[in-house]
């Protein structure tokens, strides 16, 4: 009994001992992100501003100023801190980390040929204003899907025209001639309006929340404008990958396209249903891999093409096949010559000559 009671003491103890490192590994990466989380709410904003305005006006300024000063203040211990914010910050806080929807919430005008409309009201059908890059003109463009989801991370901005603009952090606006994440724009950046002038970011905060939010997709164009101002916003996630096909092209073709939320992962399917992801950039063919053979890649075609077929395990290519350079910079893949060129692309060859 006595040799029992000990090994559960000892597992006990050993129990302990992985609880504590636990519960200090947890603490002490939570309140890095937590303390992060609130700096970035309250750092560069101006007293008085829009941060101010705005959460006192949902009720919100008090809650976040608490918390702000709970995780700035050194005294508390990590758990004081966590005890004090609550569940809902924990939530709020690694939720927020991984948002990445680009949309409006409820309220938000969208430019049609009627007139301002909220983003929630507008149905399949309806034109909106938008703007054609290849031209340089305005549009009116039919809405071909209105999108809603959640998100918990929000960002709003003051304008130095007195509007303000609420958004999901990744959504990108057009400034300086190129579309770019609102997040990654600061303030005495300017955004572009409907009749070609510009306004300038006076004030910018990212907040947690869980709140729903709209998108649209626009039938031809990538773009609208939102607010009675018209700021020119794009629609989608960031740009496609490097060298593949164009969305456009792709879409009058027969073909779709799917982005997943985080905007890494770009599913090209064709007319005849073959279908290629793009993962970080690059296209995963292994679906119709034949067979796929390592070499010291050079990344010239000639060559490489050489060594493959000799290397390979099931001898050299078919006629009809091609191998592909993968972008991990040894592998080849024997893949049908028409799916590798018809999913334009960017891969093993062009990293090696860079």
């Amino acid at each position: 009994m006595a040799i029992g009671a000990g090994s559960a003491a000892a597992g006990a103890s050993t129990a302990g001992e992985a609880v504590t490192t636990f519960g200090k590994t947890f603490a002490k990466d939570f309140a890095m992100t937590a303390k992060d989380n609130f700096l970035q709410q309250f750092t560069g904003w101006n007293q008085g501003g829009l941060f101010c305005r705005f959460m006192k006006g949902f009720g919100l300024y008090g809650q976040a100023k608490e918390h702000y000063d709970i995780w700035t203040d050194d005294e508390k211990s990590t758990w004081e801190k966590i005890k004090a914010s609550g569940m809902s910050l924990i939530l709020d806080v690694f939720a927020a980390k991984g948002a990445t929807t680009v949309c409006f919430p409820t309220g938000t005008k969208v430019h049609t040929q009627w007139g301002l409309a909220d983003i929630e009201k507008l149905e399949i059908g309806v034109p909106v204003l938008t703007y054609n890059e290849e031209t340089g003109e305005q549009e009116y463009k039919k809405v071909k899907k209105v999108m809603r989801r959640m998100t918990r991370r929000m960002c709003a901005l003051e304008l130095s025209n007195g509007s303000t603009i609420e958004v999901t952090p990744e959504h990108r606006f057009f400034s300086n001639g190129e579309w770019t994440p609102i997040e990654e724009l600061n303030v005495n950046d300017t955004l572009q309006l409907k009749d070609n002038s510009i306004v300038v970011i006076e004030n910018k905060i990212i907040f947690p929340t869980f709140v729903e939010v709209y998108n649209l997709e626009i039938e031809d164009n990538e773009n609208y404008y939102v607010t009675e101002e018209g700021v020119l916003v794009h629609n989608g996630y960031k740009d496609k990958p490097k060298n593949s096909p164009d969305p456009k092209k792709w879409k009058e073709k027969g073909g779709t396209i799917k982005v997943s939320d985080d905007g890494k992962v770009w599913e090209y399917t064709d007319w005849e249903g073959n279908t290629v992801k793009y993962k970080d950039g690059y296209p995963d063919f292994s679906p119709y891999e034949r067979q796929r053979v390592d070499i010291d890649m050079k990344g010239n075609r000639t060559s490489d093409f050489t060594e493959a077929n000799n290397k390979a395990p099931k001898g050299k290519k078919l006629p009809e096949n091609t191998w592909h350079h993968n972008e991990n910079g040894t592998t080849m893949q024997e893949v049908p010559t028409d799916i590798h060129r018809r999913f334009t692309h960017r891969g093993g060859v062009s990293i090696k000559k860079k």
